[in-house]
């Protein structure tokens, strides 16, 4: 070990850094995924820590497994950004307030290695990395091998909570850790998300949820899971972004203040996480990508801020109040609204990144709200 830096800082941090440079232990490759990913030992043996160089992300420039092609900042995986998924990581453990959703302590660090991975051409070794450190939580094995029914319900909904606020577009079986507990005899399971590289993307993208047709999703949400729901502030949480991880786009935040609404104001009317889960999630029909109920809330709200702009002011009509609350049986139907029918060959349905954050933004965001309640009402 030649050195570490604590970029985002806290005692926890500290502590986890001082483990490992007392520990001595060259980190290990992890064999799976296609990120350089790191597992970091102390003097027992012990893995403790799990760090991921931004350089070493897929498609970056020092991937050590093939996976190379992009500079930094260009796109990647799932509407990412190449070798900003350290940023990402740090979010979700911060925006995971009251370690409600089990997020492991994660930080933003700089460290030198010898054993990180070089590529030809890809820099100096003796140059330190920026890179994400998170803490190892022994567990006995990850969701893919465990039957589903067997989990918590509290803790599918907790996880379902944090990824419908982050638009995690990667949630899936493998970067769920499973550790079993046992309480007076009686063995229990608990759930611990990891692996949040690919959340906040810059615009609305088809989020994937694996636990959107677990049963546990279907049950409705407890009192206290709705206070909390209830309870957060999404212009609250975007400011700590800012303040916190400056690096991290505009309209990043745009998706988190939006899928937040969303989240509150469908746990309101009522909506389970799963029909949360499936108004968020795009539907495939005869091999063609269509964009989800989100979406066509999102596209129904920018047309009525473009309109606006055209006519100077933003109308309101029967037929859009009707169209958003027949959404469900249009759906239901193969039907399209007459703006699905105009979609262009694209997986990118809504642009946020081009709207002016004083003017468009803000009014984009008083039609969605306008449009969600109807919307809602109709599912509940």
């Amino acid at each position: 070990m030649e050195a570490i830096e604590i970029v985002s800082n806290s005692s926890e941090t500290q502590e986890l850094v001082y483990e490992i440079e007392k520990g001595g232990v060259d980190p290990i490759l992890v064999r799976s995924g296609i990120g350089g990913t790191y597992c970091f030992k102390n003097s027992r043996g012990e893995s403790i820590a799990i760090v991921k160089p931004a350089d070493e992300e897929p498609y970056a420039p020092n991937n050590p497994k093939g996976c190379v092609g992009r500079a930094l900042g260009l796109p990647g995986l799932k509407g990412s950004v190449v070798g900003q998924g350290v940023y990402r990581e740090v979010a979700a453990y911060l925006l995971d307030h009251d370690h409600f959703a089990n997020v492991p302590l994660t930080a933003m660090i700089k460290i030198t290695h010898s054993v990180f991975n070089v590529n030809e051409g890809g820099g100096d070794k003796n140059i330190s990395k920026l890179a994400s450190i998170q803490q190892f939580i022994p567990h006995d094995c990850d969701a893919s091998e465990h039957g589903t029914s067997s989990f918590p319900t509290a803790d599918v909904h907790r996880v379902g909570i944090l990824d419908i606020r982050i638009f995690n577009t990667d949630r899936h079986a493998g970067n769920l850790l499973v550790k079993k507990l046992n309480d007076d005899g009686v063995q229990r399971f608990e759930l611990i998300p990891i692996d949040h590289g690919l959340c906040l993307p810059e615009d609305l993208e088809d989020p994937y949820f694996e636990w959107i047709h677990w049963p546990q999703a279907s049950i409705p949400f407890t009192e206290e899971e709705l206070k909390y729901i209830k309870d957060l502030d999404p212009y609250k949480d975007a400011n700590m972004l800012e303040s916190e991880l400056p690096m991290i786009k505009k309209t990043c935040h745009h998706v988190l203040i939006m899928s937040t609404i969303f989240l509150k104001e469908a746990a309101a009317h009522g909506l389970s996480l799963s029909e949360i889960g499936e108004m968020m999630s795009r539907k495939f029909r005869h091999g063609k990508e269509e964009p989800s109920a989100l979406e066509l809330l999102c596209m129904d709200a920018r047309r009525l801020v473009d309109e606006g702009k055209e006519r100077g002011k933003v109308p309101w009509s029967v037929l859009d109040s009707f169209m958003v609350c027949n959404l469900k049986t249009m759906e239901g139907h193969g039907v399209n609204s007459s703006l699905n029918k105009q979609l262009p060959a694209s997986a990118r349905f809504v642009n946020l990144a081009d709207m002016k954050e004083e003017e468009e933004w803000g009014v984009f965001l008083d039609k969605f709200q306008e449009l969600l309640h109807p919307a809602l009402k109709c599912r509940a």
